[in-house]
């Protein structure tokens, strides 16, 4: 039942602000609307205040049983809420048919208290007699009759009112075929689209660092095992382990959370997610109750065999209250379907796959959207239009500007509303080519954070020239920002005369770079931003130490990764990157590194990725017994063949003077 608390707690929490809201528009003005909208906000907080009083480790099995279905029929009542007044906002109901809707849902409301009400009250005296068995929800009985997992125990041990109310977020992995990898930024932002995540009353953090906190804990708790890290050392792919899976299932039916296509359990036709996976669509997939589309909230397709089976899921106009549609990894998606898709008025979160080359400019329709990914596998054109959505924050994809018929740098009412109402803060990110138009624009995105870059062969002088300004007004007027530049296509020259911030070397604005291409030097303007805490340089053609000796000013750099054919020399002394936690270098055919005593003595984790790696601790080239915070090494995953090599690293690991011992792997190259 906690399950079903946490989700009815999320969907009230959306949408008691938006009846605030309203009532606070019509203020002054009594009306039947107004009254019925106050009696609605009313009843939701009683029934909020009452569900709080449930002592669920205080129970039988049986009134748990009996509370999870009615919290199941809360928790549509808070969803058709949300949506009556989602739907008004953006027009898709009259005022009249809105006061008709909203004096319904006002009875609905009283009724539901009364419900729980006596609910409650029977559980009270169930509890005070003996034991006795109540026919249920038969997906109720099982997720109830199901043992917890280990992993979990500790997360729902406490049910007496401060039990973690993000529960919700952890039933979204069930979206996900097994063994699917989730990638974390993907899963925040599906997260924050849908409102799952709840801030405590006295928690100031934004609703994303409170989602990054809460995926924090899973990962810590075990319950969701990371795949892969990022630069800062933080889970960057997750993955659901098999047991954690199947229970979360079940709890996801009893919730009615969400639906597997396919999925013949009775009741189950109030679809509010739909996850389509190979074999899912076993049996002609037909669900029980297909006219049921019109509640879907969420909608993710993943590969499967015949897509013919699903053929009626991508029949868009039925969706009426859609915010979240998936497709990236659907190949099916064509012209007509993202023509339909364009009517769907809600949604805040959409992912295409490589089947689309084109998004047409009907996309301003869709006012609500928060995050567009166009995946970064074939190039996307785009108009200035998906530019002036409202509420965009992350706009990803690899992206052409289409500038055919209009010249988007003499748009005024473009660049004002860039500069000063726009939310965009991924651009990540476009093409140059022989277009100018992202170039022209980006220096008028005041809240950009994230931006990548790729420069295509049709890139010319002029355009570069451009390209350079841009980056350097992108440095200059941000803080904490994130730079990525693919120029294998290209040419770096460019990079050779921008300047950092200021008329001096400066600290910058930028927190992270990332540079992959050919350049003929070292670029200066790197030494120059000594604010930089992250670099990643890939197949620069510069040797080992020509790179060490350009960002040796670098003196709060905490993660570094280079990719060259060949680093050799590459010496690291102890006077350099006195903080670095995180270093990885990639050498395709060598790997020539000496790293001094009393070097890199803050470095937590050590990756050398090389067939052909030589050097092991215990000689001058690699001393690693100062490094009092090493917990990792990571090494080609072909040296684990190599027992000489192999044996050596282990045994220094073995004999570091850390506890827990550094941990040996091998992996493949990254």
């Amino acid at each position: 039942m906690e399950f079903g608390v946490a989700l009815f707690g999320a969907l009230v929490t959306n949408a008691l602000p938006k009846l605030l809201a309203m009532m606070e528009k019509n203020k002054g003005h009594p009306s039947p609307l107004r009254e019925n909208v106050r009696s609605i906000h009313e009843n939701l907080g009683l029934i909020q205040a009452a569900i709080r009083t449930i002592n669920v480790s205080s129970i039988g099995r049986n009134v748990t049983e009996l509370q999870a279905v009615g919290i199941a029929q809360l928790g549509r009542l808070a969803a058709d809420i949300e949506d009556c007044i989602d739907c008004f906002h953006i027009g898709k109901m009259s005022p009249k048919d809105f006061s008709r809707k909203i004096e319904q849902l006002k009875g609905r409301t009283k009724e539901k208290h009364e419900e729980l009400q006596r609910s409650i009250k029977t559980a009270n005296e169930i509890t005070a007699g003996p034991a006795t068995s109540s026919a249920t929800h038969p997906a109720v009985g099982a997720a109830a009759s199901a043992a917890v997992p280990r992993q979990l125990q500790v997360l729902l041990g406490n049910t007496t009112g401060s039990m973690p109310s993000n529960l919700n977020c952890l039933l979204y992995f069930c979206m996900f075929p097994c063994d699917h990898h989730v990638e974390r930024n993907s899963l925040i932002r599906r997260w924050l689209a849908e409102g799952l995540v709840i801030a405590e009353r006295d928690d100031r953090s934004s609703l994303q660092d409170v989602a990054a906190r809460y995926l924090e804990t899973l990962i810590t708790n075990k319950i969701i095992l990371p795949i892969k890290e990022s630069n800062n050392g933080k889970v960057k792919r997750s993955e659901t382990p098999e047991e954690i899976l199947e229970y979360i299932s079940r709890q996801s039916r009893s919730t009615n959370f969400m639906t597997f296509y396919g999925d013949r359990e009775e009741g189950m036709g109030y679809i509010r997610r739909l996850s389509v996976r190979p074999n899912s669509a076993a049996g002609n997939g037909v669900l029980n109750v297909p006219h049921e589309f019109c509640y879907v909230r969420t909608l993710a397709v993943f590969p499967a065999e015949e897509p013919g089976n699903y053929d009626d899921v991508l029949d868009f106009p039925k969706y009426e209250v859609l915010r979240l549609l998936d497709l990236k990894e659907c190949a099916h998606v064509g012209d007509d379907h993202l023509r339909a898709i364009c009517d769907l008025l809600m949604l805040k979160y959409l992912s295409l796959g490589s089947s689309i080359v084109r998004v047409p400019r009907r996309v301003e329709k869709l006012k609500m959207l928060e995050t567009v990914d166009l995946g970064k596998t074939v190039v996307v054109t785009v108009y200035s239009e998906i530019l002036e959505l409202p509420y965009l924050r992350h706009l990803l994809g690899k992206l052409h500007l289409c500038t055919d018929d209009i010249w988007l740098w003499r748009k005024d009412n473009l660049r004002k509303f860039l500069s000063k109402d726009s939310r965009l803060e991924t651009l990540s990110g476009f093409v140059t080519g022989k277009s100018k138009g992202f170039i022209k624009l980006m220096r008028h995105m005041k809240r950009l954070k994230k931006v990548k870059i790729w420069c295509d062969s049709a890139t010319d002088k002029a355009n570069l020239k451009k390209l350079r300004q841009c980056i350097e007004i992108f440095i200059g007027e941000g803080v904490g920002r994130s730079l990525c530049i693919d120029f294998q296509e290209s040419s770096g020259q460019f990079l050779e005369s921008l300047q950092a911030p200021g008329s001096r070397p400066s600290p910058g604005s930028i927190a992270s770079l990332k540079l992959r291409g050919k350049l003929p030097k070292f670029p200066d303007f790197i030494g120059q931003m000594t604010g930089i805490k992250q670099v990643c340089l890939s197949m620069t053609n510069l040797s080992g130490d020509e790179i060490i000796g350009g960002l040796s000013t670098l003196t709060i750099l905490e993660y570094l990764k280079l990719v060259e054919q060949n680093l050799e020399p590459l010496v690291i002394r102890p006077a350099q990157f006195p903080i670095l936690k995180r270093i990885c270098l990639v050498g395709v055919t060598s790997l020539g590194i000496e790293i001094k005593a009393m070097a890199l003595p803050a470095l937590v984790s050590l990756h050398l990725i090389c067939e052909t790696l030589g050097a092991h601790p215990g000689t001058p080239s690699v001393e690693i017994m100062h490094m009092a915070e090493l917990k990792e090494i990571g090494l080609h995953s072909a040296l684990s063949l190599n027992a000489v090599i192999r044996g050596r690293w282990e045994a220094a690991a073995g004999g570091h003077p850390n506890t827990p011992k550094p941990l040996v792997s091998f992996i493949t190259c990254p």
